[in-house]
């Protein structure tokens, strides 16, 4: 455990995975000019890329996130949606709003309300810093009552009382696959439901919904549905 915590505290693993999907990015656009086939099948103007922990770092590093390393930006132009499930948050001396400012791609966060950390130090209420800290992009939240850092992972919690964590799951897949409609398929109807409370029925257990474009606009919806 003591290994896994010092791996997970150097930073430069997030910058490790962003590295990769740059090279995963820059192979897919090779395919895409050597192959006509493989272009037929591959949109690289509509790339979202998403991922849980320090694949959700990765994701906001690519996104324009300052990397906490102090190293060089990892800001790639070709991802234009991030889905970030239970990001890590390091404090850094420039401030948060400093580190999320720049990201401008429309950005889905979900989190829980019992999502602490297993080995970084990121508590359930610092999930929200960078939804909060961002200023120019479409962003949303959504905190999914009694959710905790390991219900991302499929499992059933025999030893915990036998706790499923299937629809905490169900709900993620519901509202992750529209926020991909609506920005990598500009699909209006999904965009609609997004801003009304037509999401509520998808995501369909208890959790808030918070939806933001600018520091000074807020809406947060509480679902009360089991």
């Amino acid at each position: 455990m003591n290994e896994f915590r010092g791996a997970f505290e150097q930073n430069w693993n997030g910058r490790t995975r962003a590295e990769d999907l740059h090279f995963v990015l820059d192979r897919l656009e090779q395919l895409v000019e050597s192959n006509p086939q493989f272009a037929a099948r591959m949109d690289m103007d509509r790339i979202g890329v998403g991922g849980i922990d320090l694949g959700a770092l990765a994701a906001l590093l690519l996104a324009g996130q300052v990397p906490p390393d102090h190293g060089e930006s990892l800001y790639d132009p070709r991802v234009k949606a991030v889905l970030a499930m239970s990001p890590p948050v390091f404090p850094m001396n420039i401030g948060f709003q400093a580190m999320y400012q720049p990201i401008t791609a429309p950005t889905l966060f979900i989190t829980g309300t019992n999502d602490d950390s297993i080995i970084g130090q990121t508590t359930a209420a610092q999930r929200r810093i960078p939804f909060d800290a961002m200023a120019q992009n479409q962003r949303y939240l959504i905190t999914l009552d009694g959710g905790d850092h390991r219900m991302y992972g499929g499992r059933v919690l025999s030893f915990l009382g036998g706790r499923n964590d299937a629809r905490f799951q169900a709900a993620i897949v519901r509202s992750s696959t529209i926020f991909w409609r609506a920005f990598l398929q500009d699909d209006p109807v999904a965009k609609q439901r997004m801003d009304t409370h037509g999401w509520a029925s998808l995501v369909g257990i208890r959790a808030s919904i918070e939806r933001r474009s600018s520091p000074m606009e807020s809406t947060q919806q509480e679902l009360v549905m089991e």
